[in-house]
């Protein structure tokens, strides 16, 4: 299952017959309530995903494929 978001339909048929459409609620009223939700989860501080041990190794792993030999970072294709 995707869940995509656009600002215009631009699709074909063949993607039309094969999703589920839904509407967003662009309402001021909508805007006020996600705003105050997002503001209780700062006040909270917590932190959704964590940086644990194996987030951390996973960026050295990263960082390590990433790098040249001179220590550079490179674009990987």
């Amino acid at each position: 299952m995707w869940l995509l978001t656009s600002v215009d339909d631009a699709t074909d048929d063949q993607i039309r017959n094969r999703i589920f459409g839904f509407g967003v609620d662009e309402s001021s009223d909508q805007d006020i309530i996600i705003n105050e939700f997002e503001k209780e989860k700062v006040a909270i501080g917590e932190v959704d995903l964590p940086a644990n041990e194996d987030v951390l190794v996973c960026c050295e792993l990263i960082q390590m494929i990433k790098a040249t030999d001179d220590g550079r970072e490179r674009l990987l294709k």
